[in-house]
């Protein structure tokens, strides 16, 4: 488990850790999530926005029936208990995590961004000169086109 400086969660917010094995933090604490309801949180910390239930239910269950798929959604939702649903936002049609919730994920991408950025830190001599900061560039390139896909 990564170290962090302050513990994911601790502000009275949730977050989400996909990078490395899934965890919802709430609080300073690793909150237990069934596995199907695990996948479903990952899946909308992947998204930037809400996302239909259909469309979600055919991306987590591509082999199963449209009917069939939607049982699964609804299961995991069903499963998905006490502090750890309110990191959802619902609708009748949509689905997507709740306002606020830290998510590591973007969290790497910006962090990326930023090495990236020809007028950020990298270019102002933070992260090196030169071939230095060539070098921290080109693996930081091709993280944020991976995240980005993602």
């Amino acid at each position: 488990m990564p170290r962090f400086e302050s513990l994911p969660g601790s502000s009275g917010s949730f977050m989400v850790r996909v990078l490395g094995g899934f965890a919802l933090f709430w609080e300073g604490g690793v909150l237990r999530v069934p596995r199907a309801s695990q996948r479903l949180l990952a899946f909308l910390a992947l998204q930037s926005r809400m996302v239909k239930r259909a469309a979600i239910a055919g991306t987590l269950w591509p082999d199963a029936s449209e009917s069939h798929a939607s049982a699964n959604l609804r299961s995991a939702l069903a499963r998905l208990q006490g502090t750890a649903r309110k990191a959802l936002a619902a609708n009748k049609l949509e689905l997507g995590l709740a306002e606020g919730i830290v998510i590591d994920v973007r969290d790497a991408q910006g962090l990326a961004r930023r090495l990236l950025d020809p007028g950020g830190d990298a270019r102002r001599g933070r992260a090196g000169h030169g071939r230095r900061a060539r070098a921290v560039g080109r693996p930081a390139a091709r993280l944020v086109r991976r995240l980005g896909a993602a």
